[in-house]
């Protein structure tokens, strides 16, 4: 006669087999979720660069204008640049200002520290891109509260500087 196997024994058996399928589906679960961690960071990560460089192509034509071009800004002197943009010293002219919200909120990012590498530069050019807007306020503030002193101001600061770097030469701004 064949004896039958013990009931605790099959029972724990059994219970262990149990135990290492809990744990395969535990693992597996761990698994895809950093799985799905990874590839959501890598999505933010691209997402955040991609919102950069479409902010910096809106900010390069303020800045240069061309690939490989300096940039008005310290492509040439006060002199040059109020001959060749001579609208900039006219009250009424209007710069438009723009959005950069990405730039803005950069650092608030939960993945700007895998982007460490440019974080400095970014922020300095944020940086940069508020006080030109500032400063493109405050002159909208004073050219348009007072016009006619705008202009006299514009006028000598010009005058001053072309006679300190260009004698001789004169600019025409009108009377």
């Amino acid at each position: 006669m064949k004896q039958l196997p013990d009931i605790l024994t099959s029972a724990g058996f059994w219970a262990s087999i149990a135990t290492l399928w809990g744990a395969a589906g535990a693992w597996g679960a761990f698994i895809a979720e950093r799985s799905a961690a990874h590839k959501e960071t890598e999505e933010g990560v691209r997402n955040l660069i991609a919102g950069i460089e479409a902010e910096l192509d809106l900010v390069e034509g303020w800045a240069s204008g061309k690939e490989g071009e300096v940039g008005y800004l310290t492509s040439a002197k006060d002199t040059e640049l109020a001959q060749k943009y001579p609208q900039w010293y006219d009250p009424s002219f209007h710069v438009f200002t723009f959005a950069t919200p990405t730039l803005n909120n950069f650092t608030n990012s939960p993945h700007v520290s895998l982007l460490k590498d440019i974080v400095k530069p970014i922020v300095r050019l944020n940086y940069s891109v508020r006080r030109m807007f500032d400063a493109i306020e405050r002159h909208r503030s004073f050219a348009h509260g007072n016009p006619d002193l705008f202009l006299i101001v514009a006028k000598k600061s010009v005058r001053r500087t072309l006679v300190v770097s260009c004698p001789g030469k004169t600019l025409p701004m009108g009377n």
